[in-house]
């Protein structure tokens, strides 16, 4: 009976291991229905009347900043604060663009790994204390 509990014990944990991993290796790298690794999603944003464009990636890493030179007369500070907001709007563009693809709210892979893992670490301690119970009960009825 204590060995069906601790193969038991095993396969859960190797179960909850095995989730765990597929979490791991779909949040270091994205892949399309086919296992190939996805084209990043790309979202625009634009300031000054189209003067300041910025492209950014899935990730949230800026590709591409495109300043017209005629802004370069407004001085650095306006400058960058045109930058700030079509990064900002293209930060936006990005995650309406990936909710839409994947209709799911944000979900911090980092989070549910480590909720997971929690998860895991309660369940097997609960598992042992059950085993124990149960061996203890199964020693006293052979000592009756």
């Amino acid at each position: 009976m204590s060995e069906d509990l601790t193969a038991g014990m095993a396969r859960l944990d190797d179960m909850l291991s095995e989730a765990r991993r597929e979490l791991m290796a779909t949040r270091a790298s994205p892949r399309d229905e086919s296992g190939e690794p996805a084209e990043p999603v790309r979202g625009l944003g634009e300031a000054a009347d189209g003067l300041v464009k910025v492209t950014v990636v899935s990730g949230g890493k800026v590709e591409k900043i495109v300043v017209n030179p005629g802004l370069l007369r407004q001085g650095l500070e306006v400058i960058c604060e045109h930058i700030a907001k079509a990064t900002n709007a293209a930060l936006d563009d990005l995650r309406s663009k990936v909710s839409a693809a994947t209709d799911v709210s944000a979900v911090d892979p980092a989070a549910l790994s480590a909720r997971l893992q929690d998860l895991q670490d309660q369940s097997m301690q609960q598992m042992s204390q059950i085993g124990d119970a149960l061996s203890l009960v199964v020693a006293r009825m052979r000592g009756l």
